[in-house]
């Protein structure tokens, strides 16, 4: 159990980091997300596991708005790296990856 949730943390620490250096403090809806991994590879290739089931842009969309609503303010890493909603766009959540303490 302890292996899998090791494994899972790592995971997201290095699709946290992925996303910091593809959007850096632009905000991003898991729409935009999910349509920009069709090209962007190294984004693509940092995936969780369990978001790599379906690519399919709608309904990989809309599993990451949950699991993301899931992960929200969870901290990974030395730098704590997290997700963080960041308001809403036409019925939308915002997310942005943030580094230690939010303001």
């Amino acid at each position: 159990l302890y292996q899998l949730a090791d494994e899972s943390t790592g995971q997201w620490e290095g699709f946290l980091q992925a996303l910091r250096e593809a959007y850096h403090d632009e905000l991003f809806t898991t729409k935009r997300l999910a349509d920009r991994l069709g090209t962007d590879h190294a984004l693509r290739d940092a995936l969780p596991d369990e978001l790599e089931d379906d690519l399919k842009p709608e309904s990989l969309s809309r599993r990451m708005g949950i699991t993301f609503s899931k992960r929200a303010g969870r901290r990974y890493g030395e730098s704590n790296l997290h997700l963080e909603r960041a308001g809403e766009e036409k019925r939308a959540t915002k997310w942005r990856v943030v580094t230690g303490e939010s303001l």
